[in-house]
């Protein structure tokens, strides 16, 4: 699966300016998109009479971090160089434990930021103006709930490493259904609360085996590899790991520098896009959060039987990550709920889920045929919407650790707070923005796009360059400023329900 993919922004001509790793991440991944890039500055030097000449340049947008094109006739994304975005978002502060820290210098933390500076500038593109700390959405979460490091345990406390019989794996037991099925995990009559027995049995099994029994049963189990490598990888065309995302089942490649004059682009649309959300916890409802803000009308779709989990958790989370969004709750088994999700599905220029590819199937959503009519779809699991794992179960702290993302400690231990979900949010939020700038500026309609973000992928692309090692816990995270407060389940069903009404 490489190299077949269209690419969303096919030749929109970006301009890049300075040395700031946060502007190469984010050329790279406008690349991906299918931008057309120029770069200037590289080495921290701008041609004299660059901003002279941006007038005639035929460029759409910038980022710059030299400060070198002063006010040129299209959107700018100025940035503040860091000399390390990790330290200055208060990574370290939230990995390791009372012991010390861990650091790669502030090279992830970079690559979110890049993932950020995209969404700014795709969202200028729009007419939206929207400032986005991608460095410092890998730790508002720790800032807001105040979670303190504990050595082999994740800062929500529910994720442990445990030793294999070859190597380590960690275990994710949020859900008290996970706790329950501990004894069928190992295959011993084990008591779910009795740990040293529960370690006993896993000392005595692979690796392997442990994750392809987790895979039956559903739990969030990862095996810790340096680097990753395994049949789900090569499968997906993703070994080694050169995305964060496949589009229409396929790896995009990054077109070449461009060297001469850019296309001509059509104006873009300005019918406000509309957004279903029907993804839970952290990485879907951060990418409506980002798309909300950068202009998109976003309805929020819960069940009743099942709401958000989030919803259980932290109200400042919650509200962070849900202002501004219209809330509707449905219950899939009445009839009339279930046609006003399909009237939503039709009437959307985006959804944005988290389940496995079956429970579209089971609640009778045809994801194909509504990409086909032009809805673009973007699905977030761990491992991917295709390949041998499409059904395994994973949430932030393992998906991390399954992409590499440890620190290469014994035992191994977590860095950062399920730091998988941040950045598999931000890396959802851009491609959706490619997806509708992308359309807008098409020459005649077309297909939607389907955009698969595997929560590992996520992480190990935004970390194929760190190294870790060891460094001073720092400074805590200081989280972002209050958010207004996010509607109540189903607050908005009744008016969303008039508008899309039969």
């Amino acid at each position: 699966m490489s190299g077949n993919a269209q690419p969303l922004l096919p030749g929109l001509p970006v301009l890049c300016v300075g040395a700031d790793p946060a502007v190469d991440a984010a050329a790279d991944l406008l690349g991906l998109l299918g931008a057309d890039i120029a770069r200037a500055g590289e080495r921290g030097l701008v041609a004299p009479g660059l901003a002279a000449g941006l007038a005639e340049s035929g460029f759409l947008g910038a980022i710059d971090s030299t400060g070198a094109l002063g006010e040129p006739p299209f959107p700018v994304v100025r940035v503040e160089p860091v000399d390390d975005r990790w330290a200055d978002a208060g990574g370290p502060a939230i990995t390791g434990g009372p012991g010390g820290s861990w650091t790669d210098g502030g090279v992830l933390a970079a690559e979110a930021a890049g993932a950020g500076l995209v969404v700014q500038l795709l969202a200028a593109l729009g007419g939206a103006a929207v400032a986005v700390d991608g460095a410092r959405a890998l730790t508002d979460r720790a800032a807001m709930t105040r979670f303190e490091p504990e050595v082999g345990t994740s800062l929500g406390r529910s994720a442990v490493f445990e030793k294999a019989a070859d190597g380590w794996v960690v275990l994710n037991l949020a859900r008290p259904d996970d706790v329950a099925a501990i004894p069928a995990l190992v295959g011993e009559r084990v008591d779910p609360a009795d740990w040293p027995a529960i370690r006993a049995a896993l000392s005595a099994r692979s690796v392997e085996r442990i994750g392809a029994q987790a895979q039956v049963l559903g739990l969030p189990v990862a095996v810790v590899r340096h680097p990753p490598g395994d049949p789900q990888l090569v499968a997906r065309g993703q070994q080694p790991v050169r995305a964060p995302w496949l589009i229409d089942g396929a790896v995009p490649r990054r077109p070449r520098m461009r060297s001469g004059p850019p296309p001509g682009i059509a104006p873009a649309a300005t019918r406000t896009p509309v957004v279903v959300e029907l993804a839970s916890l952290w990485a879907g409802p951060l990418a409506g959060s980002l798309l909300a803000k950068s202009g998109f009308r976003v309805i929020k779709v819960e069940t009743t039987d099942r709401p958000d989990g989030a919803r259980r958790g932290s109200p400042a989370v919650f509200d962070h990550l849900h202002a501004g969004k219209e809330m509707v709750a449905i219950d899939r088994r009445d009839e009339a709920d279930r046609r006003l999700l399909d009237r939503l599905l039709v009437a959307a220029d985006v959804v944005i889920e988290s389940s496995r590819p079956r429970v579209m199937a089971q609640w009778g959503v045809a994801v194909d045929a509504l990409v086909a009519a032009g809805t673009n779809w973007l699905a977030i699991t761990g491992y991917g919407r295709t390949g041998p794992w499409a059904d395994r179960v994973a949430f932030g702290d393992d998906a991390a650790v399954a992409a590499g993302v440890v620190a290469p400690s014994e035992p191994p231990d977590f860095i950062g707070d399920a730091i998988a979900d941040p950045l598999a949010g931000l890396y959802t939020a851009a491609a959706a923005l490619a997806c509708i700038a992308g359309r807008d500026r098409a020459s005649s309609p077309g297909p939607g796009r389907l955009i698969d973000v595997a929560l590992r992928e996520a992480a190990a692309y935004a970390a194929r360059r760190s190294t870790w090692r060891p460094s001073d816990p720092g400074p805590a995270p200081t989280g972002p400023a209050s958010a207004a407060t996010a509607g109540a389940l189903g607050i908005d069903t009744v008016g969303v329900r008039a508008e899309f009404g039969e």
